[in-house]
């Protein structure tokens, strides 16, 4: 495990800042990937931790009674919900954590600048992906959008 003090340099990398020196590029490179090898030691550490209690275990019980099922035998009474409507309590927040590479990352803030400026105000990560999902629920399957007309009919 790193000591305090190397973890505070490596997450000083962090801080993403252009026109560095050579040296100060090689230099956060270094502690890019000291962070990174931390980073798989926590997953590996904790992946172990849920082995070792039978979480995946259960995960996979789970899935094979959903697999079993049809989808009648496990939705709830009542109607299913309609495409685009909301499924679940709205109160209700899912934590979603997702890795992605630097470029994606580099557009995935481009894209959220640019939401920002239509709408004038700063939008999260969150707002954003709400934003990128119904975009693409509204996508036909053959890639296609609705039209105009479509869309204000509801």
């Amino acid at each position: 495990m790193l000591p305090l003090h190397e973890a505070r340099e490596a997450l000083a990398a962090v801080d993403l800042r252009p026109g560095l020196t050579v040296d100060e590029v090689h230099a956060r490179l270094a502690q890019g990937m000291r962070l990174h090898q931390a980073g798989e030691r926590i997953l590996a550490h904790y992946q172990s931790e849920m082995e070792a209690q039978g979480l995946p275990n259960q995960e996979e019980a789970w899935l094979e009674q959903a697999r079993s099922q049809s989808c009648p035998e496990r939705a709830p009474p009542g109607r299913p919900p309609l495409l685009g409507e909301p499924t679940g309590r709205p109160d209700v927040l899912h934590t979603v954590s997702i890795s992605m590479g630097p470029r994606t990352r580099h557009k995935f803030d481009l894209v959220k600048q640019k939401l920002g400026v239509q709408l004038g105000r700063t939008v999260d990560d969150a707002e954003c992906l709400s934003v990128l999902a119904d975009l693409m629920v509204r996508v036909k399957v053959d890639g296609t959008s609705p039209s105009p007309s479509a869309r204000r009919k509801g």
